[in-house]
């Protein structure tokens, strides 16, 4: 019949199209293969994923880390600011107070007690002209003769405060200390006597040790006011000696300014 297709056209029809369908079956087969590949991947996660689990973990326990530390150092104390470093002390001591001038009008109002206090005295006079003399040329040893004329007055002025009366009494034990100082600090008497090579510097030294002995007997008799004013001025003629002896130095070197290192 026309219009009608022959049955072996219709078979070879249905035989395309079986496998047609079977072509179909098996993409659906594998297609649910893979899906269920998916499915057991996202039920077991991958490394992948655990070692993004693992940085995030890591990221958290930084920001921790940091907020700590930024609260900790929010409650400490700001920084104080850098100041600039003092210069080293000056070898024999700083300058008296008052310069020059200051000297002068202490030797002016000095009175001698004896006559060593007289000597001495007039020694500060020479050594005081002696530092304006070289101002000009050798500052550093023009601070040096001057502390040392300074020292001299001082040990004078100790000599002074003998005559005057009052004050409180000293301790005992502090005057024996005192006295044992001196006593290693006159051990240095004779190496600034060569070191200065200067013409007075053995009287000086010879002033310090007739004071020290006044210090011992004045100890040995229960004076301790005497010793005390004793063993002070040896300690103020061994700083004069001590002076003298660096005058004839190199000045010391300056260090770099602050902030030039």
């Amino acid at each position: 019949m026309a219009g009608l297709c022959p049955i072996g056209s219709a078979t070879g029809s249905m035989k395309r199209g079986d496998g047609a369908v079977q072509k179909a079956n098996g993409c659906c087969g594998r297609i649910e293969q893979r899906i269920a590949r998916v499915q057991w991947n996202e039920r077991s996660p991958p490394r992948f994923g655990k070692c993004i689990e693992m940085l995030g973990i890591v990221n958290i326990g930084r920001s921790l880390l940091f907020l700590s530390s930024a609260l900790s150092l929010a409650g400490q104390p700001p920084v104080p600011p850098r100041v600039p470093v003092p210069p080293p002390p000056l070898p024999g001591g700083p300058p008296p107070p008052g310069g020059r001038q200051g000297v002068r009008q202490r030797l002016t109002e000095a009175k001698p007690a004896g006559e060593p206090s007289r000597k001495i005295l007039g020694l500060a006079r020479a050594y005081l002209e002696k530092s304006e003399s070289l101002e000009s040329g050798s500052p550093f040893a023009a601070s040096r003769v001057l502390v040392a004329a300074d020292a001299l007055i001082r040990a004078a002025e100790h000599q002074q405060h003998l005559q005057q009366k009052g004050g409180p009494p000293p301790v005992g034990s502090e005057i024996m200390r005192h006295v044992e100082r001196v006593y290693f600090r006159l051990q240095q008497a004779d190496y600034f006597v060569k070191q200065s090579a200067d013409p007075n510097a053995p009287s000086i030294a010879d002033f310090a040790r007739e004071y020290y002995q006044g210090a011992l007997r004045a100890t040995d008799k229960g004076d301790l006011r005497t010793a005390d004013e004793c063993a002070k001025s040896t300690d103020e003629l061994m700083r004069a000696l001590e002076n003298l002896a660096l005058s004839t130095a190199l000045p010391p070197k300056q260090g770099p300014e602050p902030g030039k290192l």
